[in-house]
């Protein structure tokens, strides 16, 4: 191969990488905008996690949660694979909202839980590929 073919080849999967890096902290950073609170996230095998806790806030699970789908179908450039609404959770007081985008470079899982007790959260994964 030639010198400049290689620094071609170089720079594109830099621009890739840079792409997918900007892609996540986009996400990252309209999350943080939306909770306006210290988000607790580790990393895990599934990628990395976000946990959003609303206590008592049924109503505010609601309302950030179409927000989040909002601007994650806007970044990603994609609408939702899969959708679940109000589907049961681990108990009869419990509802679930699970949506799940998959793109070429990442992928997003979201599971808002909202409870009659104090155990309603939003769950956000992202996992690059």
């Amino acid at each position: 191969m030639k010198k400049s073919n290689i620094i071609i080849l170089f720079f594109l999967v830099l621009i890739t990488i840079s792409c997918n890096f900007s892609k996540k902290s986009k996400l990252e950073y309209e999350l943080k905008k939306i909770y306006n609170k210290q988000i607790k996230k580790q990393k895990t095998s599934e990628g990395l996690v976000y946990e959003l806790n609303y206590s008592n806030n049924i109503g505010d699970v609601k309302r950030d949660t179409r927000l989040i789908t909002n601007f994650t179908d806007r970044i990603l450039n994609s609408n939702q694979t899969e959708k679940y609404l109000d589907t049961p959770g681990d108990n009869y007081s419990t509802l679930n909202d699970i949506y799940y985008w998959d793109t070429p470079e990442i992928r997003v899982f979201l599971k808002a839980t909202r409870s009659l007790s104090s155990d309603n959260k939003i769950f956000y994964v992202v996992t690059e590929k």
